[in-house]
């Protein structure tokens, strides 16, 4: 009995002992479990922020699809906008050169080459004046296509003119300021000579009228080449006379000859 006694004792201190190492396990595994606990607080916290965080990119990632596709819209539809506008362009261009083509065709002009001229006019007004213009030249009638060269053949001719004209009058300047120099100088040398004829007319005179009396005068006239040389004689026991009619036909040729001779001395 008393040993039983002592198994059972001896069992009791073996189960207190396990017991007690149980006890420590326990508290050991309670603190495992205490920060598993924790841990997982801590990674349910950090994925709920990861899962906050990814709900805000992936709005982010459809805000951006949105925009993407916006735009994709936008430039599909100026991409329609530039197509009809080509379509528009080109047909103003073709309508541009055929309008271009009938207006050379009928006056000759290549309108694209003319300045642009801004009219200070509105769309009706310019409208009623093209409608005003197109009748007047209906009622004008076919236009002389020959016109254009006779208007160049007769505008060169014309400055052709004008040319021979410029050179005639400097041709007629020249011209005149020549004989203004010649009559100059033969006015001088008409009085020169005219004062030695009638120096020699006296001196030639005595030689046959001893005691008469002589002189050759200009008339009065502002331009001696066109006066009348007056020739005064008076032979002895005459008057001075003016004209031959007044001597005696012997002495005419007597009063003509030293009149003549120093002319030709």
């Amino acid at each position: 009995m008393r040993k039983r006694i002592e198994e059972i004792n001896g069992q009791r201190s073996e189960l207190d002992d396990l017991i007690e190492e149980g006890e420590v396990n326990t508290r050991s595994l309670q603190k495992v479990l205490d920060d598993l606990r924790s841990e997982r607080e801590e990674q349910r916290e950090k994925r709920d922020r990861i899962y906050k965080t990814l709900n805000a990119k992936r709005e982010q990632i459809r805000e951006v699809e949105e925009t993407i596709a916006a735009h994709y819209r936008h430039r599909e539809d100026v991409f329609e906008t530039l197509r009809d506008l080509e379509i528009k362009l080109n047909d103003m261009t073709l309508r541009q050169e055929q309008l271009k083509q009938r207006i050379f065709d009928r006056y000759h002009i290549d309108i694209l080459k003319r300045p642009y001229e801004p009219l200070d006019m509105d769309m009706q007004e310019m409208e009623e004046k093209i409608q005003k213009l197109s009748r007047r030249i209906e009622l004008i009638g076919p236009v002389n296509m020959a016109v254009r060269e006779e208007y160049h053949e007769e505008s060169s001719r014309l400055d052709f003119l004008r040319e021979q004209r410029a050179d005639l009058q400097g041709a007629e300047s020249t011209i005149t300021e020549t004989i203004d120099k010649l009559d100059i100088e033969a006015r001088r040398q008409f009085l020169e000579i005219f004062s030695q004829i009638r120096e020699n007319y006296k001196k030639t005179y005595k030689l046959f009228f001893e005691h008469g009396e002589c002189d050759l005068r200009l008339e009065d006239s502002a331009d001696p080449l066109e006066a009348n040389v007056e020739i005064f004689s008076r032979p002895k026991g005459k008057q001075m006379m003016k004209s031959l009619r007044a001597l005696s036909g012997a002495k005419k040729p007597l009063r003509q000859f030293p009149c003549f001779l120093p002319s030709i001395w």
